[in-house]
């Protein structure tokens, strides 16, 4: 079966590559993923992409080779409305991200086609617990999408605060997180149960092992988190968010997801 599999930029932070760079693309394409899921986990490292017109050349020509294309927004930030009073630093650059998403001037992926506004599996994905106003978000074009958050969050974790959510936003999209489900003390079985749950909506999985964080499957030997998502429907990418301490350690992780897939 043809799967959507690749990498999330965050994924390999350990290394000397930069999540937001041309480097990182490189090295995605040469694994063999034909999905990438840039992780701008930081509002500075958002602040490269919208100043970063080789970046958004190069994406132009070599964003065709994907499949799948998204964006992991910024998760040191909370989205308040635009019209909320502005007290600091902080508050300055929440200001700033949210124009810039608002303008659609919103980094350089329009410079590959429109590659969001064509690609209906393309996507932003934001942690839900940091929106505090979803207006923002409904005046963006482009899909956005929720995921169910881990053990650490207080919110957004069951299947019934998730269709709450849905519920009041019916755009909005999904992510699935199979390490952030079974942090939270879940049964491998229930990977399934929420793919099935949230189908009308699901865009994304994202995978990698769970021992204390985002561990490579490789290494922990949870087979169980990919042999749950054997059924998924092939045109749903699936994002490796396992954290790598090497190159070798990425090719190791996508062969072995591969090998459980196949």
């Amino acid at each position: 079966m043809d799967r959507i599999l690749g990498l999330s930029t965050g994924a390999l932070h350990k290394t000397n590559l930069h999540p937001v760079d041309i480097g990182v693309v490189e090295t995605c394409l040469g694994l063999g993923c034909n999905a990438i899921e840039f992780n701008i986990h930081s509002f500075t490292m958002h602040a490269v992409f919208l100043n970063s017109f080789d970046f958004g050349d190069f994406l132009k020509i070599n964003g065709k080779k994907f499949k799948h294309i998204s964006v992991h927004l910024p998760c040191d930030i909370r989205y308040t409305p635009l019209k909320t009073p502005l007290s600091d630093d902080h508050e300055t650059q929440r200001k700033r991200f949210l124009e810039a998403f608002e303008n659609d001037s919103f980094f350089m992926f329009y410079l590959a086609d429109d590659f969001f506004k064509k690609n209906k599996t393309a996507y932003f994905l934001v942690h839900p617990d940091l929106v505090e106003d979803w207006s923002d978000f409904y005046d963006s074009e482009f899909t956005t999408a929720i995921e169910n958050m881990d053990f650490r969050k207080k919110s957004f974790q069951s299947e019934d605060s998730l269709l709450e959510f849905f519920t009041e936003h019916p755009d909005f999209k999904f992510v699935l997180d199979v390490n952030h489900l079974i942090s939270n003390g879940r049964k491998f079985s229930d990977i399934k149960k929420f793919i099935r749950m949230f189908s009308d909506r699901l865009v994304g999985v994202h995978l990698s092992g769970f021992e204390k964080y985002h561990e490579p499957l490789f290494k922990t030997k949870q087979h169980q988190f990919v042999e749950e998502l054997i059924d998924l429907p092939p045109n749903i990418p699936i994002i490796i968010e396992s954290v790598f301490d090497s190159i070798s350690d990425a090719e190791k992780e996508l062969a072995y997801v591969k090998n459980i897939l196949d």
